[in-house]
């Protein structure tokens, strides 16, 4: 397994930078009501994305460890999609702090991986090449990724939203079940 530092981009700074800006900046202004806020619909940005890459199976033609590890996560991500918005309606229910919340972290969600793409792509020398360019233009569009992200959001912003109702549950039941991946996952027995 690489070592951080000598994956071929240097992205300490970067990992910096937003660790300071969320835990140093952001996270003592806030309320502990627009943190949970937050973490719900980071947890719900999560299952959308495990949604989205396991239903178009995006990540076929990649390493096939590194695609077992992905949809491991995503099928994970959409396994516990109701803890965090559960919790906070519980505690909270205020739609109100849910919008805020998803505000805050949707546009720092798009802002840093966007910032975060084209940093690391100037240092992969790729920034400025056509087909990185086609690339990302096939999975915004014909992907149809740009759509469905704006899709989501609305979805997520409507006032009676709830996890539960995205019925997604089969894409990782589908991926967790199947013999192939079970063998490459230890399983670990809660004490």
């Amino acid at each position: 397994m690489a070592q951080p530092g000598k994956l071929g981009v240097d992205f300490k700074g970067f990992v910096a930078a937003i660790g300071w800006f969320n835990y140093k900046l952001l996270e003592p202004l806030l309320p502990r009501g627009i943190h949970l806020a937050n973490i719900a619909c980071i947890e719900h940005l999560n299952a959308y994305l495990g949604d989205f890459y396991l239903q178009r199976d995006l990540l076929k033609n990649s390493d096939p460890k590194m695609k077992r590890l992905f949809y491991w996560h995503f099928a994970e991500e959409i396994e516990h999609q109701r803890v965090a918005f559960d919790v906070f309606e519980h505690l909270y229910g205020s739609y109100f702090l849910r919008v805020i919340g998803a505000f805050l972290v949707i546009t720092l969600f798009f802002a840093i991986n966007t910032g975060g793409t084209l940093y690391f792509l100037w240092q992969d020398k790729c920034l400025f090449r056509s087909s990185t360019w086609r690339e990302c233009w096939n999975f915004m569009i014909k992907e149809s990724a740009l759509i469905n992200s704006l899709r989501n959001t609305l979805d997520y912003l409507r006032p009676a939203f709830n996890p539960a109702q995205k019925n997604n549950y089969r894409l990782a039941k589908r991926f967790l079940s199947d013999p192939d991946n079970k063998k490459s996952f230890k399983i670990c027995p809660t004490p």
